[in-house]
C-alpha cells in the first residue's frame, strides 16, 4: 500500500529571514509529489533542564517529540558552527 511520506523538519535558526529558513521554504517547493514537510517548531523549546524534565515535558517539547515520532523521516536545517559549540543547545531527545 502506498502512502504519502511525512518528513518532520526542524529549522535550527529562529530568525525569520535566516539562510536556513529560506533554504527550508525553497526545499518545500521542490519535494516530489507524495512527500510532505511538516515543520516541528522549536521556537518555544526551553534550554535543557533536568529539574524540568523530572516534572514532565513542557508543552513545546511534547509537541516537538510528537511531530518527530509521527513522521516517516527527519530533516534538520541547522547553522554550521564550524567546530564551535552551538550557542543554544535546545534539541531535546525524542527517545
Amino acid at each position: 500500500m502506498n502512502h504519502d511520506i511525512s518528513i518532520a523538519t526542524i529549522v535550527g535558526s529562529l530568525r525569520s529571514e535566516s539562510f536556513h529558513r529560506i533554504l527550508f521554504e525553497n526545499a518545500k517547493e521542490i519535494v516530489p509529489s507524495g512527500v510532505t514537510f511538516v515543520e516541528a517548531l522549536v521556537d518555544d523549546v526551553p534550554f535543557f533542564n533536568a529539574d524540568l524534565e523530572e516534572s514532565g515535558d513542557p508543552d513545546a517539547v511534547t509537541s516537538l517529540k510528537d511531530a518527530v515520532r509521527s513522521a516517516d523521516g527527519l530533516l534538520i536545517f541547522t547553522p554550521n558552527t564550524t567546530g564551535a559549540s552551538q550557542r543554544l543547545p535546545r534539541m531535546p531527545s525524542t527517545g
